[in-house]
């Protein structure tokens, strides 16, 4: 019995694993999506909400912590007043990506308690909100950091609005997944 036991507990893990894989092959970052999701595979179970869900954390804390970073690198040495104002304008859009993030987290938690006709509205609701999200890290990336001057703060802060971004990219094909 225990040895049956034994066997299941290691197959289990794979074809969660395999379950994550195989999502991840429909986003547009899929080795992130893989790498930031298989810590999770055992939770998500084979549930595509339990996939929407994970992400979504993924990218509520990529963007928290592209906040922070941005708060933080006013204290860079030397920016240029162009650079705050690029800084502060990025802030303002990762700030406005939190809060749709955790709107959207709440959401999809709406949507798993939910049932029938409401779990489509939660859904969708979800949807947007992350979409726009996604457009504001893409926005402060392209718009915004582009234009700072301090090399160091440059590559610190792109990289990490980028890392953002493709986290909640790949946080919206999974939702948009869900709808179908």
């Amino acid at each position: 019995m225990k040895v049956a036991a034994a066997a299941d507990a290691t197959a289990s893990p794979s074809a969660d694993t395999n379950f994550v894989e195989s999502l991840c092959s429909a986003v547009r970052y899929p080795t992130l999506c893989v790498r930031s999701l298989t810590a999770h595979a055992s939770a998500i179970e084979q549930s595509p909400l339990q996939l929407a869900q994970s992400p979504l954390a993924e990218s509520l804390s990529g963007a928290r912590s592209t906040r922070l970073l941005l708060v933080r690198s006013n204290k860079f040495k030397g920016p240029k007043v162009t650079d705050y104002r690029a800084i502060r304008e990025c802030f303002q859009y990762m700030d406005d990506a939190v809060n749709l993030l955790t709107k959207s987290v709440k959401e999809i938690q709406s949507a798993a308690e939910s049932k029938g006709k409401y779990y489509r509205w939660h859904v969708s609701n979800a949807k947007t909100w992350v979409d726009s999200a996604e457009q504001d890290s893409y926005t402060c990336c392209d718009g915004y950091m582009v234009g700072l001057q301090n090399g160091r703060l440059k590559t610190s802060t792109q990289s990490h609005v980028a890392d953002a971004g493709q986290l909640t990219s790949n946080s919206l094909t999974l939702i948009t997944n869900l709808s179908r």
